[in-house]
């Protein structure tokens, strides 16, 4: 293994798995997606890393120990994260991400786990040329009836990789559908977002739940119904769904068929949120409930000022369909607006309109997403539910 020197203490990189291009000395010819051993000018060793000089970050740290990671170190990797999860959970879930990147000490890889196979995506060069070795180990543990890749994200066309979703092993099933939470959701792999759902808010949608009961309920960007189904299971009187994914909005719909619901009890619009709310005013319909889960409006550290600003307007519009004395959650899944930020937008907004909100419950990724302490990029998903207190 090649070496890669860097600026500065071993004291300041702490146990934070990345090190950026303005810390690199010398780099001793190790090429692009290498795994290299990282010492300091000193000759303080610091651990094994992937190495690719054409990031932003690039030393991404798989171990503290001197170890290549081949074959054998990733599938001892996954298995490890794999017994984390049905520890913590006290089950083994039909649908969860098994792995989740740096948490499991596999940086830039997600694998989430649905039904009988799994959905795989790379957001380093390093772990995407592993890609065979995952595909491997994956197979050697589980057997699984089929794998598939889906590199679409942003951070993984910083990072070099080409933009690639497909079979890798074994056939998607023409219907696959999954239980969460005693409900049963249809993935769709191939043209959903993320890697099908959004299983980091298996919980939250949990959560929710409670909150519905006799309520009507506004929720933007619905996509294919995780809020929705547990709502009507907690006996929400109507739900209003917004989407401008019509594919996502017929998934929803089929997820109803699936759990027994009547479709009378879901309102359906396919349109931008903000154009929504732009245009419901003349309705002077109003909600007990309030839901906001829109994707990241912050993907870097550049768009961090737009995206505040965009969670801003979204709120400011949605308290006008909102009932004195009701309730309103949002999220956030942008590790670049971080818990304190989201609650500084929602005083200024509810300081703007003379109505004052307590907060009822805070909200986070689930257990499958694990949070590091010394990473804290590892934690991007916040939310809050709030009630008009009179």
């Amino acid at each position: 293994m090649k070496r890669v020197k860097v600026k500065g203490p071993v004291s300041r990189y702490g146990n934070h798995p990345w090190i950026f291009s303005g810390n690199i000395l010398d780099t001793s010819d190790a090429e692009k997606g290498d795994n290299v051993l990282v010492y300091n000018r000193r000759g303080k060793f610091l651990g094994s890393a992937l190495y690719n000089p054409d990031s932003d970050i690039v030393l991404r740290f798989y171990s503290r120990k001197k170890e290549p990671l081949g074959y054998a170190e990733i599938k001892e990797r996954i298995f490890k994260a794999h017994e984390k999860r049905i520890k913590t959970k006290g089950f083994e879930e039909d649908a969860y991400r098994l792995v989740f990147g740096e948490s499991d000490m596999l940086p830039g890889l997600i694998v989430d786990k649905y039904a009988k196979g799994f959905v795989i995506q790379f957001s380093s060069f390093g772990m995407y040329k592993r890609k065979k070795l995952v595909t491997d180990a994956l197979y050697d543990l589980f057997d699984p009836e089929f794998i598939y890749e889906k590199n679409t994200k942003h951070s993984a066309r910083e990072e070099g990789i080409p933009e690639e979703k497909g079979i890798l092993l074994g056939e998607l099933p023409e219907n696959l559908v999954v239980n969460i939470n005693g409900l049963s959701f249809m993935v769709d792999v191939e043209g959903g977002q993320k890697t099908g759902l959004f299983l980091d808010q298996k919980q939250n949608w949990l959560l929710m739940e409670p909150f519905a009961k006799e309520k009507d309920v506004l929720e933007l960007f619905s996509y294919q119904g995780g809020f929705t189904m547990h709502l009507l299971r907690g006996r929400a009187k109507r739900v209003y769904v917004v989407d401008s994914q019509k594919n996502a909005l017929s998934i929803l719909f089929e997820n109803l068929k699936l759990n027994g619901f009547k479709e009378k009890r879901v309102v359906p619009f396919e349109e931008d949120a903000f154009k929504f709310l732009d245009e419901f005013a003349s309705s002077q319909i109003k909600f007990d409930l309030i839901i906001l889960d829109p994707p990241s409006f912050a993907r870097s550290r550049k768009t961090r000022e737009k995206g505040l600003k965009a969670y801003y307007n979204l709120v400011d519009m949605a308290l006008k369909y909102l009932k004195t004395g009701g309730k309103i959650a949002i999220f956030s899944c942008s590790s670049y607006i971080k818990r304190d930020d989201l609650l500084e937008v929602l005083k200024s907004v509810f300081d703007l309109n003379a109505r004052q909100f307590r907060l009822l419950k805070e909200f986070t990724q689930d257990y499958d997403h694990p949070e590091i302490l010394s990473f804290p990029e590892s934690r991007y998903l916040n939310g809050f539910l709030m009630e008009e207190w009179l």
